[in-house]
């Protein structure tokens, strides 16, 4: 009994400043085990019984004085019970106990107040403090063993949310009935302590003969919620045995158990044995049955009620209409809306708003949006609930609207709606209107929720304010797994690796279990910073979690273990998943495409549908990327029609991987004509792959047509301009090149920063354009200067590196020939070099670091964003990939 009352982290009366003790001891008449167990834990609470300086002082001033109430006792009990419905707080209570000036002149100053009047008094307390004040004048005057007394100073603690203190008013007690067993039991299960619940319980039956209907059904509460079902069917028999299964709480407590238990069988049999004419039973029933996932079921019983005549009330239409929207069932959510039509439930707003989430989730928005239509009026909830739907349906401006419409009808937006609208503002990269939202969050008090707070950290993060997302996570007082994922997420969209795995380390420190949210970003940050050593790190934190069987957890490892170059380490994370599933297999597909291993890469699409697994639009478009790289024209349109054949519609990405295929094969006016007639408005990426097709092979003329048209799409486009311009460098027409560049300048555009980076002794070195921040800086340089010198005493200048001008060098910056030298000064001889860029690797980086690869007699790994190249001998794997 000791372990179950002395609970932490409760509220204790505990202060540093100053303590009084309560040095009396009473004789507990209690007999046995309960007896001892009694004794110790009333001296550990005695030692812990601390208050402030001033109650003390206030205590102190009472005993000396004892001047209490005598003839205006009566007066003051009569001005208490006009104030008995305000709460009191304890500076309330203690001037009340101790300045005369608030009460009546006392005529007879040996008088104490009686009984009434601290029962008055403690029903007026409203926080623990303030029953600490009364308890105190209690235990002074021997009050506090006084049944009704104690019972009072529970039921008030518990009400507070004080366990601890009700805990001591109970074990000093030497008698103890029903009503104060009841009270704690109950107080421990409506504080979610079932396990301490129940060992009070076996304790109580140790003392008490007697079983009540509340004490029952709390404990039936308890057992369910510990999933013990043997002893909940223990106690049931006790329950039939006193003939009390009909009781109201006991009946639904019993429903409760089963169903929380998993026992379906035995719910059903209780169920059966149950008044059925009660509403409340059949509502307890359905909500338990949606509580375990039976969703069907709830359906099942709905219609059995109405094969006996039952007409339901709101709560089971609401049950039911759950019950559709967790199936995304349209065809019986209609057979309820017509039933509830039926029973002119419509305007219920409960129902109204079960019934837009009914139609969103079962892939009806329009039927929802008619649904609130047709309400006489509309309350927060039910603007929540359609907000909802259209976040949840990608129907982003459409929640914005509905959101401003809400504003102008003057309803106040609840967390939820907050929570919804800053998704959709999110997803739509709407700063400007997320920066709003905030404005109105503050003013409205949701500020230090943590949903809202997690909403706003994924908008500033997602829209690149990832400042204002820091500011928000530092100022949270209470941090949970959503928070550090959406700060990790945040740091990985915004290119800050480093941050993110700092983050994700912090958060393990904090004491927060990761779950497969965090994982991910945690492996996604590793990937971009090609960290080998951090991303093995993470892979034994998943295998420790018990996540690795997680698809995306292993198709992230493979990535991961891709992009870090170390393809022979992501075959073996795919082998460790005995059955994979096409999103595994279609990982490992795309590993070997980005290694240029195309020989591995179809044997394996051939091997997955051996395996019985049919391919999707991901594992399609990785083969065709395979196809364009080689200029497979036949196998691209075999591919092309095998995919549309296999019911997958392809997507613009994959008509996009097509024109790649087509210009390989030099059908230029093919992949334009294709470009034009894609049904998309602005297909950047398109237009863009044939521009850059075009710099390759040095066409002028399509390459001109192709930068016109993405300009009449974003005339703000900083890399078009970059590809024309480098387009006539190739072509030898420089003052066409000089002016496509003075263009880009007078628009003040710019490219995104090239950035590398390298893991050296499992520490995150990055590098940016013409970088000098590095504390080896100087050594660095000194490093690339000698290699330059080699490359040109080579003189192995190849056409590739030949047509790289120095506008192109200036262009590209060469961080990740600084990461490559910083490798080299770095780490031992032999050892593998691991560069990830965040941008694609420009052709005089490409043709330096091959011939540095033979020159250091390295191997040299660099990610960029297209391609993993392997760098050996001279030799890199892009240009002599495995062909089948």
């Amino acid at each position: 009994m000791e372990a179950v009352l002395a609970l932490s982290p409760i509220t204790t009366w505990e202060d540093s400043s100053s303590s009084w003790k309560i040095s009396e001891e009473k004789n507990v008449r209690w007999t046995g085990q309960s007896n001892h167990l009694a004794k110790t834990l009333d001296k550990s609470i005695n030692q812990q019984l601390q208050v402030h300086d001033s109650l003390a002082a206030e205590k102190c001033k009472i005993v000396a004085s004892n001047q209490w109430l005598s003839t205006g006792l009566e007066c003051w009990i009569k001005s208490l019970d006009s104030l008995h419905q305000v709460p009191w707080s304890e500076e309330k209570i203690g001037s009340f106990l101790v300045q005369d000036s608030l009460i009546c002149q006392p005529v007879h100053m040996s008088m104490q107040p009686n009984i009434a009047t601290y029962l008055t008094i403690l029903r007026t307390c409203s926080s623990t403090k303030a029953i600490q004040y009364v308890h105190l004048q209690l235990v002074e005057s021997g009050f506090d063993s006084v049944l009704k007394i104690a019972t009072c100073l529970i039921d008030m603690y518990l009400k507070c949310g004080d366990l601890r203190s009700a805990n001591m008013v109970f074990v000093r007690l030497d008698v103890k009935d029903v009503v104060i067993w009841s009270l704690l039991i109950c107080g421990y299960v409506r504080h979610g302590l079932f396990a301490e619940a129940i060992q009070l319980f076996k304790y109580f039956q140790m003392e008490c003969a007697w079983l009540d209907e509340v004490i029952l059904a709390c404990t039936l509460k308890a057992y369910g919620n510990v999933a013990d079902l043997v002893s909940g069917r223990s106690l049931h028999s006790q329950v039939i045995e006193m003939g009390l299964e009909m009781d109201s709480n006991v009946r639904s407590a019993l429903i409760e158990l089963y169903a929380k238990s998993g026992d379906s069988g035995d719910l059903d049999i209780t169920f059966l044995r149950l008044e059925r004419e009660d509403l409340v039973l059949w509502s307890v029933c359905m909500s338990n049955l949606l509580d375990i996932g039976r969703n069907g079921d709830v359906l099942k019983l709905f219609e059995q009620m109405k094969m006996i005549g039952m007409k339901p009330d709101e709560v089971i239409f609401v049950c039911n209409l759950n019950a559709c929207s967790r199936l995304a069932n349209l065809f019986e959510g209609q057979q309820v809306h017509g039933q509830i039509i039926g029973c002119g439930h419509e305007v219920d707003l409960s129902i109204a708003s079960a019934l837009i989430d009914m139609y969103m989730k079962s892939g009806s928005p329009l039927y929802a949006q008619m649904v609130f239509q047709k309400l006489e009026r509309q309350d927060v909830v039910t603007w929540s609930a359609l907000t909802a739907g259209y976040v949840q349906h990608g129907l982003y401006e459409e929640a914005l609207e509905l959101f401003i419409h809400m504003h102008q009808q003057g309803t106040a937006p609840n967390q939820v709606t907050f929570v919804c609208i800053l998704k959709a503002c999110s997803s739509l990269l709407a700063l400007d209107e997320g920066k709003s939202i905030h404005i109105q969050i503050i003013q409205s008090g949701h500020e230090g929720n943590l949903f809202v707070a997690n909403g706003l950290i994924d908008l500033y993060g997602n829209c690149g304010s990832i400042q204002e997302a820091e500011k928000i996570f530092n100022n949270m007082m209470v941090r949970d797994v959503v928070t550090w994922n959406s700060m990790i997420a945040a740091y990985v969209r915004n290119e800050r690796g480093s941050d993110a795995m700092h983050s994700f380390k912090n958060m393990l420190q904090a004491g927060l279990k990761p779950d497969s949210v965090s994982f991910l970003g945690a492996l996604q940050a590793c990937t971009d910073m090609s960290a080998l050593h951090h991303g093995m790190h993470v892979h034994s934190s998943i295998i420790d979690a018990g996540v690795e069987s997680d698809d995306f957890i292993i198709s992230a490892l493979i990535d991961m273990y891709s992009k870090c170059g170390s393809i022979e380490d992501a075959f073996i994370a795919f082998q460790r998943w005995l059955n994979p599933d096409v999103v595994i297999w279609s990982a490992m597909i795309a590993a070997y495409v980005q290694h240029s291993d195309y020989l591995h890469a179809f044997s394996c699409f051939e091997a997955m549908q051996r395996a019985g697994v049919y391919p999707n639009s991901v594992t399609f478009l990785s083969i065709l990327s395979a196809c364009g790289q080689l200029g497979h024209l036949n196998e691209g349109c075999f591919y092309l029609k095998l995919m549309v054949e296999s019911g997958i519609t392809p997507g613009l990405e994959h008509y996009n991987a097509f024109v790649c295929i087509l210009c390989h094969a030099g059908l230029w006016s093919a992949a334009e004509d294709l470009l034009e007639t894609i049904s998309v408005t602005s297909n950047l990426a398109g237009w863009t792959t044939l521009l850059s097709a075009c710099k390759a092979h040095i066409n002028v003329v399509l390459g001109r047509r192709c930068f016109d048209t993405i300009l009449t799409m974003d005339p703000q486009n900083a890399a078009a301009h970059a590809i024309m311009k480098n387009l006539y460098i190739a072509a030898g027409m420089q003052n066409n090149s000089d002016n496509i560049d003075a263009s880009r300048k007078f628009r003040n555009l710019w490219k995104k920063p090239a950035k590398s980076y390298i893991e050296i002794s499992e520490e995150i070195h990055s590098f940016m354009v013409g970088d000098t921040s590095h504390p080896d800086s100087n050594r660095i340089y000194q490093k690339l200067k000698s290699l330059n010198k080699q490359i040109q005493e080579l003189s192995l200048d190849s056409p590739e590196r030949a047509l790289a001008t120095s506008k192109d060098s200036v262009d590209c910056g060469h961080c990740e020939k600084l990461a490559v030298a910083f490798g080299l000064l770095s780490t031992p001889h032999g050892a593998t070099i691991r560069v990830s860029k965040n941008l694609k690797m420009c052709t005089s980086c490409h043709a330096d670091i091959r011939l540095i690869s033979k020159i250091e007699l390295r191997e040299i790994i660099i990610t960029d964003l297209y391609c993993v190249h392997q760098f050996k001998e001279g030799i890199c794997s892009c240009e002599s990939g495995r062909m089948p």
